[in-house]
């Protein structure tokens, strides 16, 4: 094997704007001590995160919210949906999911768990479907509760120290995802997201959970997608 070096007496001059590739990425993820090094924009991440871990009256209720509302109404089919996400972000594309679901399921409860909708302004977005007598309510999640006594717990107060590299996930993805699990976990019930337009009833399905890819040769299903859950 022959290898070749070139080695130029003058090399040309690297153009300053040239330079920025080698300088150390801003998103790079340094780990010492076994600690990890957060960016600044993972930085900015985490701590919308903590903002929404933030305890507050309202989520300290939240227990006992939930079991009035359920208690107080004949629900037929319990419905749940998360957002966590500001409340100016909740637009017509929600409204129409939430309209679908009661189209279908007129004697239903849903459940939004979010604390951006659990104000008066989330009350004012949810009007029509109370002037409707539909069930629907709004309430500020308790982690501690929902997280309490289940395999998602250690990771959680990890979490709220600060000892959590997301990866490729986002936080308040990971948040999300383990939220769904924790009501169907506590309460049961059918978890929906709040993009997914409902076209028929969900009254006969039980333990299912949302597929979105097939195997063209085997005819399974080979990737699930918890957008759509339903658990006894």
């Amino acid at each position: 094997t022959v290898m070749y070096v070139a080695n130029e007496e003058n090399p040309p001059s690297i153009p300053k704007s040239h330079l920025l590739i080698l300088q150390k990425p801003h998103d790079l993820v340094v780990l010492r001590n076994d600690f990890v090094v957060f960016s600044l924009k993972r930085r900015r991440r985490f701590k919308l995160v903590l903002k929404i871990l933030r305890s507050e009256v309202r989520a300290k209720l939240f227990s006992t919210r939930v079991k009035e509302f359920l208690d107080s109404n004949s629900c037929k089919l319990r419905f749940f949906m998360t957002w966590i996400s500001s409340l100016d972000s909740f637009g017509d594309r929600e409204l129409l999911t939430i309209q679908s679901l009661f189209k279908f399921h007129t004697n239903a409860c849903l459940i939004i768990v979010s604390n951006s909708m659990d104000s008066r302004r989330g009350m004012q977005v949810l009007r029509p479907f109370f002037d409707k007598n539909f069930r629907v309510i709004a309430v500020s999640p308790d982690f501690n509760y929902l997280f309490k006594n289940t395999v998602a717990e250690t990771w959680f107060n990890r979490l709220k120290k600060g000892n959590v590299d997301p990866g490729d996930v986002s936080l308040g993805q990971n948040l999300s995802n383990l939220l769904r699990l924790a009501l169907l976990y506590k309460y049961g019930g059918i978890y929906i997201d709040t993009d997914v337009l409902i076209l028929k009833s969900f009254a006969k399905l039980s333990n299912s959970i949302g597929a979105q890819t097939i195997d063209v040769k085997t005819g399974n299903w080979s990737r699930l997608n918890n957008a759509v859950m339903i658990f006894d």
